[in-house]
């Protein structure tokens, strides 16, 4: 994602969490090929202006699981526990 790519990721585990289908990747059926090919096919026919949204919309969507981004959410995390919030 953060390098332009356009996720297709199966619906389950943490996955969803990230990936919101048709808007920064799409979202396939655990187990279903089927499901899987024509999420494909679909990545396979966007005109431009459509690839260019998700990938920009994955790119942005990335940033917010960035290691610094994560350091400062533990950080916070910590001096809460710390002060007893």
């Amino acid at each position: 994602m953060a390098r332009g790519c356009i996720p297709i990721v199966s619906n389950k585990g943490g996955l969803p969490e990230v990936i919101q289908d048709f808007q920064n990747g799409f979202l396939f059926e655990k187990g279903s090929v089927n499901d899987l090919i024509q999420k494909i096919n679909i990545v396979i026919n966007l005109d431009v202006q459509e690839k260019s949204k998700l990938i920009l919309n994955a790119m942005n969507r990335s940033k917010v699981f960035s290691i610094e981004n994560t350091i400062k959410s533990l950080n916070k995390e910590l001096k809460d526990l710390m002060s007893g919030e």
